[in-house]
């Protein structure tokens, strides 16, 4: 994982050809700029509860960046002398390629990696390209847990915040434990991610506590209306979710009318199309 970011040790940018190599380091090593889609970001850190947010950086706010991150200085015949990055030089930065890392996404709970590893601290991992920033503190996990943590896991979940829920039956409950860790496996399992419908005969079960739990354990839950209009709107709604949410947020739709009707393309193309 990577490190709060810190200045680095001062640059010298008497020539803007010379600096490069040097300033490309000192981005790499700050631990909140990256690229995206071919550009670079800078990520902020959430404040007072609120998750992390991508800005997509100029040469003016790289500028800035480096004014207050990086001490950078141009050799006069009087000595050394404080200088500001200029912005022409930051314009031939602003187009890192593969010196950065690539960020993926942004999450607020911890990532299990494909090799089966827990990353739960801020900052980012290189092995999935996400910027983990949990939304609370999440407790070491045992490498090898004993039967007696994976029992009072168990027993965390099953008895303790769902005993009161009247399940039918077993396989109902077990479908149920699955949805809640599916966020936290789809970076260990990769693919598309089954939908979850949580039915009853009666109101006053407690589905809506089932659906908004996810939003406990998961931040920043998305709600789309039981009336889900056309398909074109559907469509532009869920896109708009996945952009300004973190990977693998859960969309929760209430109170959907009976008889169900939810063959929608845009919601069978997001079930089924691989991120």
């Amino acid at each position: 994982m990577s490190q709060p970011p810190s200045r680095s040790d001062p640059i010298d940018i008497t020539s803007d050809l010379g600096a490069r190599p040097a300033l490309f380091d000192a981005m790499a090593a700050s631990g909140t700029l990256y690229t995206k889609a071919g550009a670079l970001v800078n990520v902020e850190p959430g404040r007072d509860g609120s998750g992390p947010r991508v800005e997509h950086m100029t040469a003016d706010a790289l500028r800035t960046w480096f004014a207050d991150h990086v001490e950078t200085f141009k050799t006069k015949s009087t000595g050394d002398v404080p200088t500001m990055v200029s912005t022409g030089l930051t314009r031939s930065l602003i187009k890192p390629g593969s010196r950065l890392p690539e960020l993926k996404g942004l999450t607020r709970w911890p990532v299990i990696t494909p090799a089966g590893k827990v990353h739960a601290a801020r900052g980012y991992d290189r092995e999935t390209g996400l910027y983990v920033d949990p939304a609370f503190e999440v407790p070491a996990v045992s490498d090898a847990p004993t039967p007696a943590e994976v029992e009072a896991a168990r027993r965390l979940i099953v008895n303790d915040m769902l005993g009161g829920f009247p399940f039918v039956a077993d396989s109902d409950r077990a479908q149920y434990v699955a949805a809640l860790l599916a966020p936290v496996m789809r970076t260990y399992q990769p693919g598309p991610t089954p939908a979850v419908a949580i039915s009853a005969h009666a109101p006053g079960t407690g589905k809506t506590y089932l659906g908004t739990a996810l939003g406990v354990l998961y931040p920043d839950q998305a709600f789309l209306p039981p009336n889900l209009g056309g398909d074109r709107e559907l469509s532009k709604n869920i896109t708009s979710l996945f952009r300004h949410h973190p990977v693998g947020a859960s969309i929760l739709i209430d109170n959907i009318p009976l008889p169900l009707r939810f063959h929608r393309v845009s919601v069978t193309n997001s079930l089924s199309t691989p991120a």
